[in-house]
């Protein structure tokens, strides 16, 4: 081989060398870039698949909060609709007392109230003779009723004992007296309440207890107009409740 065919051979395998060169680092780069692309992609991935992990997780802890709210919620209304069907069997019960011939049920009312009116004199609180017989009979009838529960501690009655009073047909004069009414009205039904308690209607005992008080002019139920003097009155309502 000549000198000049050396020279050239060594020329060419120099440029190969170069040119193979260039390729493998264009490979090279080529390469890492993919690899740095394909690394940041599941570097994402990673992340997203963790923010999805966490979020499932979360809504998991959501799911069985909301799962244990719902148990104690139905747990609570299984509660309340046992105590409300033991109200209305009481209410049922409370029913006796028109069988007594004492007492009626106001349905529009809703309340027990005593089927013979008890009218005051204007501006007194004494209780008519010919009414306390009456009366007398309505307190142990309604003491007999509340004894049948005494032996069930979870139920109490409240005895709620309301006197009222009847406007004047002027306006001024009542709210003149307003705030004598209102202790004409609580004196009316104190009045009761001492008759029974002479009678030995005792209703404040372990089940029961009595209220006593005077809305005056104002209160439910009202009569109106024309019948506006029946309101020289009180009004006896029998509430059950459940203490837990």
């Amino acid at each position: 081989m000549s000198r000049n065919n050396k020279d050239y051979f060594w020329m060419s395998y120099a440029d190969l060398m170069t040119s193979l060169f260039f390729v493998m680092l264009v490979l090279f780069v080529l390469v890492v870039s993919i690899m740095q692309y394909k690394s940041a992609a599941l570097k994402d991935n990673s992340t997203k698949l963790n923010q999805k992990t966490i979020d499932l997780e979360q809504k998991l802890n959501e799911n069985e909060l909301v799962q244990k709210q719902l148990e104690v919620l139905n747990k609570q209304l299984k509660a309340d609709a046992i105590d409300l069907a033991r109200i209305r069997s009481i209410n049922e019960t409370l029913k006796a007392l028109e069988k007594g011939g004492n007492f009626k049920y106001n349905a529009i009312c809703k309340r027990f109230e005593l089927k013979q009116q008890i009218l005051f004199p204007t501006n007194s609180a004494v209780i008519p003779s010919n009414q306390k017989k009456m009366l007398r009979s309505a307190g142990h009838q309604l003491k007999d009723l509340i004894s049948l529960f005494k032996s069930e501690k979870n139920i109490k009655f409240l005895v709620v004992i309301e006197g009222r009073a009847a406007k004047h047909e002027k306006e001024r004069l009542n709210l003149k007296y307003a705030n004598n009414v209102k202790d004409l009205s609580y004196s009316r039904s104190l009045a009761l309440y001492n008759l029974w308690k002479k009678a030995g209607v005792n209703l404040n005992s372990m089940n029961s207890e009595v209220m006593i008080s005077g809305s005056g002019f104002d209160g439910l139920c009202r009569y109106s107009g024309s019948k506006e003097g029946l309101n020289k009155r009180f009004i006896i309502q029998v509430i059950p409740y459940l203490i837990k």
